[in-house]
């Protein structure tokens, strides 16, 4: 937030409860509620969700309650679902390669086995955003053809087409 310019005090943070399935779906209603309550000049003017799957359901739901996406808030999610691309706006999100993730994490789990005393550590994988019209729709002269991606990011190359990167935890 600071290297954006930004106090500390402009982020509101809310946890969804975790439902059976762990998607959290129920209570975002209710913390959508919530923030809208807040007087104008203090809502949130974007929502960062952990994956696809709840961005869409906010996405759905701003629509229910009236509210223009990304007009009266942007919605980002993190996965780059395969019909992310192509939700109403377009989902802005982060792309990352699970197959990629799953055999570093083997090889790890290998390297522990035959050596119990080496640290795993943290790994960073690459990931891609691909920029959409769920947060780009403002921007003027910004119009992405249904389904198109702005993409930053260098997801690994035999990802490249894809639409994936990679990245540890998630």
């Amino acid at each position: 937030m600071a290297e954006a310019g930004l106090p500390p005090s402009t982020l509101l943070e809310r946890q969804t409860a975790q439902t059976p399935d762990g998607r959290g779906r129920p209570r975002l209603r209710q913390v959508l509620e919530e923030l809208l309550r807040l007087p104008p000049d203090q809502r949130p003017t974007a929502l960062v969700c952990s994956h696809d799957d709840l961005a869409l359901h906010a996405l759905r739901l701003l629509h229910d309650m009236g509210l223009s996406v990304p007009g009266d808030m942007a919605v980002t999610g993190f996965d780059d679902l395969p019909y992310a691309a192509w939700s109403q706006p377009p989902l802005t999100t982060v792309a990352q390669d699970g197959r990629a993730m799953g055999e570093r994490a083997v090889q790890q789990l290998w390297e522990l086995l035959h050596n119990p005393h080496a640290g795993s550590g943290r790994e960073l994988l690459p990931v891609a955003l691909h920029l959409r019209a769920s947060t780009l729709g403002s921007v003027a002269g910004y119009a992405p053809a249904p389904g198109s991606a702005a993409s930053l990011g260098s997801p690994p190359a035999e990802a490249v087409g894809q639409g994936s990167g990679a990245a540890g935890g998630g």
